[in-house]
């Protein structure tokens, strides 16, 4: 990819750390929760989602609930 088409492509790479288990600075509890993150978070980047720090410190805390239809629509 060439600088022009660097400056033209709206796709940012998410910021991690695989050896330190961080995503955009916040620490992961293990392995297998960074990859899973990693995943969701980066899936959705390709349909236009932009991250926050405050959108990963969420997703962490509620890693593995099923949130209702409620808080869903909140999102």
């Amino acid at each position: 990819m060439d600088k022009k088409d660097k400056q033209n492509n709206p796709y940012r790479p998410l910021e991690r750390d695989p050896q330190q288990l961080t995503i955009m600075g916040v620490t992961m509890p293990s392995k297998t929760v960074y990859d899973e993150l990693v995943f969701a978070i980066t899936n959705q980047m390709y349909s236009g989602y932009v991250p926050t720090v405050a959108d990963v410190q969420h997703l962490l805390k509620h890693y593995g609930e099923l949130p209702s239809a409620q808080e869903i629509l909140k999102w």
